[in-house]
């Protein structure tokens, strides 16, 4: 599924120094596949080396997509409803058409997808991924664990609403953008050990932070936001400047390492 940036079979590469030899730090230990050897800056280089050989049209469907866009839409207000402090059941029943009893959340999610067919992202690769992101997300605003799992799957939508992470609600835009950094960046690589998924997940919501912020300071200059200027809007800046995910994942690796070396001699 992947092209092996990890494994030692990728391809591509930038003038940064993102060659085709990926990562071969791995090793057998007591038959099992070991990655010490490989270091943070070299799982950060393959991640931004992926993004980097994505030819433009792909990458901005990937990341500011029609379909990004309006899933994205839907689950920032879905989400703040939910966590809203007077919500209102019946209008919510209303709203959404969906039943508020046993799989809640899965129903809502089916629906949503339903809406975004192949008639209107043909690219399923580009919709199985952001479906994957918005499952994640609904799992992570319930705790991401076990339980949260369970009661993503099953739970009812007063068991929802009384394990939601409020503070995964009023970042739900990076975690939203992180998650799907994270499942982009899996479906170019092949199965990697659990420490390296790990670092993954680690690096994709560090630099989707990084991107919003920048973003942010984008829609603050651009008079085009003037009324507009919230994270509710974060992939129509991404669509309509590209230019600034590229610079930003292009200098990311000297940025984080600058940071992890800032905060190692504070």
């Amino acid at each position: 599924m992947g092209t092996g940036s990890f494994g030692g079979g990728g391809s591509g590469g930038s003038g940064k120094g993102w060659g085709t030899g990926g990562l071969q730090g791995y090793y057998f230990e007591s038959g099992k596949f070991v990655s010490g050897k490989i270091t943070d800056k070299e799982v950060i280089d393959a991640t931004c080396g992926a993004i980097h050989k994505f030819s433009p049209e792909y990458r901005v469907k990937q990341f500011s997509g029609n379909v990004v866009r309006k899933i994205y839409h839907e689950v920032f207000d879905f989400v703040g409803k939910l966590g809203g402090d007077h919500l209102d059941r019946q209008q919510l029943y209303n709203d959404y058409k969906i039943d508020l009893g046993a799989g809640f959340l899965v129903g809502w999610i089916t629906e949503l997808m339903r809406q975004f067919d192949e008639k209107f992202e043909p690219d399923q690769k580009i919709r199985e991924t952001v479906q994957i992101c918005v499952e994640d997300f609904f799992v992570r605003l319930l705790g991401d664990d076990l339980q949260a799992l369970m009661i993503y799957q099953t739970g009812t939508c007063d068991q929802v609403i009384a394990k939601l992470d409020k503070n995964v609600i009023s970042k739900r835009s990076g975690y939203f953008f992180g998650n799907l950094i994270r499942r982009i960046l899996e479906r170019e690589f092949e199965t990697q050990p659990v420490d390296v998924q790990v670092r993954i997940k680690q690096i994709s919501q560090q630099l989707a932070d990084h991107l919003i912020e920048n973003y942010m300071r984008f829609m603050e200059r651009a008079p085009q936001y003037d009324h507009k200027r919230n994270y509710r809007n974060l992939f129509e800046a991404i669509n309509e400047r590209p230019d600034i995910l590229i610079e930003k994942v292009y200098h990311f690796p000297d940025f984080i390492m600058k940071n992890v070396q800032e905060a190692h001699y504070a």
